[in-house]
């Protein structure tokens, strides 16, 4: 049987050894030293979406109160709660600003901003807004219309 020399991983069958050990070393680093700075970094960038998840948080508190202000509003003019023409706006402007994943965003958003659970009215201490989320969950507004 012919002799075969062994290739190294990364080396190409027609390149030779002493090719791909002329190459300078990329790291500056041994790997050791690099996995502390590694996990160090990723941390630090967890940290920061933490903090951007808070802020997001606060904003979707206070845009469904603002949500909640606006149905009680139309319901007392004898509208209907949900403006579907509205919700459209709303799909159209998170496609523009996120691509089409932006609508799914869009569609959570309202969902929870016109209550599509008691989660954000409980979480802000507004017990008669949750009692009307959670009423509002299977579908219906407090007229008994749908919305879905």
């Amino acid at each position: 049987m012919p002799y075969t020399p062994q290739r190294r991983p990364g080396e190409c069958r027609n390149q030779h050894r002493s090719e791909a050990s002329s190459k300078p070393e990329v790291t500056s680093q041994p790997k050791d030293a690099q996995q502390p700075l590694a996990e160090a970094r990723v941390a630090e960038l967890r940290r920061s979406i933490d903090e951007i998840d808070s802020a997001v948080i606060g904003l979707l508190r206070r845009r469904a109160q603002l949500s909640r202000q606006v149905q009680k509003a139309r319901i007392g003019q004898r509208g209907a709660r949900i403006a579907p023409a509205r919700e459209d706006r709303v799909r159209q402007h998170f496609r523009s600003g996120l691509g089409t994943k932006g609508e799914h965003v869009a569609g959570a958003v309202l969902l929870l901003c016109r209550g599509g659970g008691p989660s954000v009215a409980a979480a802000n201490g507004d017990a008669a807004a949750a009692d009307g989320d959670a009423a509002a969950a299977d579908g219906n507004d407090t007229t008994g219309r749908s919305y879905r």
